[in-house]
């Protein structure tokens, strides 16, 4: 959740499990949520889609405060 409503990322591609075909299985996935979001009254998303390279791996300090992320211009 930030400033604009709550936020998704999804990443497709990351080592060891990636696709030759990732960007078209990115699409079809932004496609399948806004036609089953449209069908709840009230609620709608925006989609951005991007390729590129990032920095990837568990990011944070100790116990609960490490997550996982990605990290790059691409992401931004």
């Amino acid at each position: 959740m930030d400033d604009k409503g709550s936020t998704l990322i999804c990443i497709w591609g990351l080592c060891p499990i990636a696709h030759i075909d990732d960007p078209q299985r990115a699409i079809l996935t932004a496609m399948n949520m806004k036609r089953a979001l449209n069908e709840i009254e009230g609620t709608w998303c925006n989609v951005g889609i991007a390729t590129g390279d990032v920095f990837s791996g568990v990011v944070g300090t100790s116990g609960s405060r490490k997550e996982f992320s990605v990290l790059g211009d691409v992401v931004n």
